[in-house]
């Protein structure tokens, strides 16, 4: 079975070994260890010679451990692809420096981040990984990079043959990652850890319109209802804010829409006597009237100003004001 991409850590690779020699028909992506580390270290990421791909030199640093990249799918969402390494007797650093490399992705992008940890001492168990009792700051760290970029676990029971879970393949959309399988080491590599087989959805069909003439959705606005009048409820905000596009570009109050959907149930009531607030007295917040003007590129050249179109980004919690409005002035027959 010929897969698209292979990512390896460890492997002792050194500059004598040319890349061809390593996996014929696929462009290879390497990073060794830094010169004052000892260890087999060097990350390899193998892309199939048909699909595009170009390392993120920005995102790595010159000091950092892990080896991100960016593929690049047919009409679909770049999504960034990194591959770090944690070697067992490494100090905080080393996790410091994939929260840095974390930190300079843009919030919008899709990240699938395979690992090896070597950290035995986190509770997988729920939702998000937390510290066992033995842990130390170590574990404690590498938890809090999880909750912060809203990484989630796709695996699933132990990566190492003494039982330990140590590699994680981690993506801040979970939706992408399917069909996680094992692989026993034993026969096909000299290694004490499992192959992991993961697909990633990298492009969504979307649904074709309805032509069906006996579906009839009719939105009649109430026309006898005054602005100061409309109540929103603690409801219909949290259910506006889970509906957010995640991948939407923030506005001038530098709040993502990831941070509004993930935290949904807690800043609805807030948000609720806010909004109210705002329709009983007429007035709007000001932050949530200003705007980030950008330019997007339309067509044809990139010189002339003509080929370009601008776009307002105002802040998300301005458009959940709007559709919430929308939603209690509109009637669904």
């Amino acid at each position: 079975m010929q897969y698209d991409i292979v990512c390896v850590c460890e492997t002792w690779l050194n500059d004598f070994i040319l890349d061809n020699e390593i996996l014929p028909g696929y462009t290879i992506h390497r990073k060794g260890r830094r010169d004052n580390m000892r260890g087999g270290g060097v990350h390899n990421v193998a892309v199939r010679n048909e699909l595009r791909s170009s390392k993120k030199l920005l995102l790595e640093g010159e000091q950092s451990e892990p080896l991100m990249m960016e593929l690049y799918p047919v009409n679909c969402t770049k999504p960034i692809l990194g591959v770090f390494y944690r070697p067992p007797n490494s100090d905080v650093d080393t996790l410091k420096e994939l929260r840095n490399s974390l930190d300079r992705l843009e919030e919008s992008c899709q990240l699938v981040l395979v690992s090896d940890l070597n950290l035995p001492d986190i509770d997988w168990s729920m939702d998000f990984p937390s510290p066992t009792s033995q842990a130390g700051f170590k574990e404690e760290l590498f938890c809090d990079i999880i909750a912060d970029q809203f990484l989630y676990e796709n695996i699933d029971g132990p990566t190492h043959l003494r039982g330990n879970k140590l590699d994680c393949v981690l993506c801040n959309v979970p939706e992408l990652i399917t069909d996680v399988n094992f692989v026993n080491p034993t026969d096909l590599f000299p290694s004490d850890h499992y192959f992991i087989k993961f697909d990633i959805k990298l492009c969504f069909q979307k649904a074709k319109a309805s032509t069906s003439k006996n579906i009839n959705l009719n939105m009649t606005p109430k026309t006898d209802q005054e602005i100061s009048q409309i109540q929103i409820s603690e409801y219909e905000v949290e259910q506006c804010l889970n509906n957010l596009d995640t991948s939407k570009a923030y506005g001038p109050d530098g709040i993502p829409p990831r941070l509004l959907k993930e935290c949904s149930k807690e800043i609805s009531p807030s948000l609720c006597s806010l909004f109210n607030k705002s329709l009983a007295t007429g007035r709007v917040s000001v932050g949530w009237k200003q705007t980030n003007g950008i330019s997007i590129h339309k067509k044809d050249r990139v010189e002339p100003v003509t080929n370009y179109r601008s776009i307002s980004l105002l802040s998300i919690l301005s458009n959940v004001l709007e559709r919430s409005v929308f939603n209690s002035i509109c009637l669904y027959d």
